[in-house]
């Protein structure tokens, strides 16, 4: 899949993630979000000279000298190219771990996920972000987009996945 051309990878994020949930195409993307480990960023940087560090909202381009650690969150790495589906840019996201945990970037590291966890397989084998930690990450903004996929996510969430979001969110987001 798109997710291990970059090596490393932990799995499709965002929207790409909602549609691999669903089991197809919900709405039309301008990107695709991929999930790294910051600890894995200088290796994926040395492999993919075209790599290009950015702020991950505004897309502004940031100075990276291809070593510094990228900060969880604000900072991703950028990609140009033809990535199908009218996708022209890769935006990897940067994300936490302690040993064989991701730790959400944001509060004070209490929510965290084993690797196992984290990641599902569609049916064709690529890994995605599970939906529950999709919806953490997009409660954030909550755009159009982000309500959609709510929406496309929400019927398939299991009672677990739900509990635990609900949780997660009123422990950063009362």
């Amino acid at each position: 899949g798109a997710a291990a051309a970059f090596g490393a990878a932990v799995g499709v994020a965002a929207g790409w993630a909602v549609d691999l949930h669903v089991g197809q195409v919900t709405r039309s993307h301008s990107d695709l979000d991929v999930m790294v480990l910051q600890r894995d960023v200088t290796r994926i940087a040395a492999r993919l000279p075209a790599l290009y560090a950015e702020h991950a909202e505004s897309g502004e381009r940031i100075d990276w000298d291809g070593q510094r650690p990228l900060v969880p969150g604000p900072e991703s790495l950028a990609l140009d190219g033809d990535f199908g589906g009218g996708v022209k840019k890769a935006q990897l996201l940067v994300g936490l771990a302690e040993n064989d945990e991701w730790v959400f970037h944001r509060g004070n590291g209490s929510v965290r996920r084993t690797f196992e966890a984290l990641t599902r397989r569609s049916p064709g084998g690529t890994p995605y972000l599970a939906p529950d930690i999709v919806l953490l990450f997009k409660s954030r903004r909550l755009r159009d987009k982000d309500t959609e996929d709510f929406h496309a996510l929400n019927p398939l969430l299991t009672e677990a996945e739900r509990s635990w979001l609900r949780a997660n969110l009123q422990q950063w987001r009362p």
